[in-house]
């Protein structure tokens, strides 16, 4: 059976064989230590610093009111994949969030963004955002903790679909698409314009692009559309073409599909699309095909 692993806020340098010392949990943490696992003195339990990239098995000596008294026992390294996995998706609505960050921080995500489209159906309150994040920060951790990761990934807050664009893409202009106001229970928000075409509507013709552009020499953002021609995802040019420690960012749209508008704006940031295949899927189903898809892709080029 694995043993239990625990993320701690702690640099391990100076950490050696043998040695006891004081681990600082949090209090759930503990409690899921002292509870639920039940762990008593003398059973081991693996420790992971953050950012080292090690993990430390120890042997539980004590249990005090906020600390664990340990003795470590044997240090190994861990495996790094040799390109970072992000994950752009629609906030959906009910537990789906919940089982969308779950199941992509088990396929090794690096980088979550939960984003608020033109046709997104769950629109929460600004006041409710901060809240909703925390919730799915928490399950993030305990799927890192569940599925023995190295690491926890990042989860940014509740975005719209213009504050990704701009976080994501600051050096690309947005403000020539056309935008509309849309009313929602929580208010008024600026959105682009699913109605209006744009000038140019060549933009939104099948891609057929083989090679990274000279822009995305640190990364590419491939946006899973059910318009784009159903060529294998794992096949996919840019996945094979691009070069080591990059990031492969996956942006999944709402319940109500992305617009032409935001496949325009997407574009234009230097962002391409790809297929899934001809069946339309759920965002939650959709996130996890395509994480597994460019997981193993990306597996396979790091083992290469």
């Amino acid at each position: 059976m694995a043993l239990a692993r625990f993320f701690v806020e702690a640099v391990s340098a100076d950490w050696r064989q043998g040695q006891c010392l004081d681990v600082p949990l949090s209090a759930a943490d503990l409690r899921h230590a002292t509870r639920a696992l039940r762990l008593k003195p003398g059973e081991e339990l693996e420790l992971v610093p953050r950012g080292d990239w090690v993990v430390w098995r120890a042997e539980l000596v004590a249990v005090s009111e906020d600390v664990l008294r340990v003795k470590l026992v044997a240090a190994s390294a861990l495996p790094r994949l040799a390109f970072r996995l992000a994950l752009v998706f629609g906030l959906a609505k009910g537990r789906k969030n919940d089982c969308i960050v779950r199941q992509a921080t088990e396929l090794g995500v690096d980088c979550l963004m939960p984003v608020i489209f033109t046709r997104s159906i769950t629109r929460p309150a600004a006041e409710n955002i901060a809240a909703r994040s925390q919730r799915l920060r928490e399950i993030v951790r305990a799927a890192a903790k569940q599925s023995h990761r190295a690491d926890i990934p990042q989860l940014a807050d509740i975005a719209t679909f213009d504050e990704y664009l701009v976080q994501s893409f600051p050096h690309t202009p947005t403000a020539s698409f056309p935008r509309k106001r849309e009313s929602t229970q929580s208010g008024e928000t600026l959105g682009l314009d699913s109605r209006v075409k744009p000038e140019n509507d060549n933009t939104l013709k099948p891609e057929n692009d083989n090679n990274v552009p000279e822009n995305d020499a640190c990364g590419v953002t491939l946006v899973l559309w059910e318009e784009t021609p159903t060529a294998p995802l794992s096949t996919h040019p840019l996945l094979h073409n691009l070069p080591a420690h990059s990031t492969v960012t996956l942006v999944i749209g709402p319940e109500g599909g992305i617009t032409h508008e935001e496949i325009s704006a997407l574009r234009t940031a230097g962002a391409h699309t790809a297929s899934l295949g001809p069946t339309i899927l759920r965002v939650d189903t959709a996130a996890v095909a395509a994480l597994a898809v460019v997981r193993d892709v990306l597996l396979a080029r790091t083992a290469a």
